[in-house]
């Protein structure tokens, strides 16, 4: 399949897509469930390495996976370039 037309999907529509449940993705990122329904939920964001392993589960294009809601904002500022 043309990478090009694979749409970008929530981390709940991954995990669904890969026929797991709450519990059993849980289980295999070795997170506890209210941890990992933090993550689904767009509560917290996983560190790359956890997205990463999230993709290798599902097999979904990591970067096809949305893993945070569109509210979330954060930023990356260099040492020598943060704000006042």
């Amino acid at each position: 399949m043309d990478a090009t037309k694979i749409p970008a999907i929530s981390m709940e529509a991954a995990r669904i897509n890969a026929k797991l449940s709450q519990v059993e993705m849980a289980r295999k990122m070795n997170m506890s469930l209210k941890t990992y329904n933090d993550y689904e939920q767009g509560k917290k964001v996983l560190r790359v390495n956890q997205a990463w392993l999230f993709s290798e589960i599902t097999k979904y294009p990591f970067n096809k996976i949305i893993f945070f809601n569109e509210k979330y904002t954060s930023s990356v500022y260099r040492s020598d370039q943060q704000p006042a």
